[in-house]
């Protein structure tokens, strides 16, 4: 969770365009209002969910799903290319 609040505070900086960070097949991109994760590589998921209670990963999520949405950014998450969840500003739920 503290890689992503520190994404957060990278948004702020990019007033056009996008950053791209590739490692291996796996990718964050972020441009001023978005959060793209494509994850390639499963045992990066099991790095995002550490937790060793379930019940407290999704309260985090939720903190930071709250966080996004008062900053009116959105987080992607993709595996294998394809959406599994938007949370924030332009999340359908």
């Amino acid at each position: 969770m503290k890689l992503l609040m520190k994404a957060l505070e990278i948004l702020d900086l990019v007033k056009d365009g996008s950053i791209k960070i590739n490692l291996e097949k796996n990718s964050i991109n972020m441009s001023r209002d978005n959060i793209i994760i494509d994850i390639w590589d499963l045992e990066l998921i099991k790095k995002f969910t550490r937790e060793k209670e379930l019940e407290s990963f999704n309260e985090r999520i939720e903190k930071f799903a709250e966080e996004l949405n008062r900053m009116k950014k959105t987080l992607t998450v993709k595996l294998k290319g394809k959406e599994i969840v938007k949370i924030g500003f332009n999340a359908n739920s």
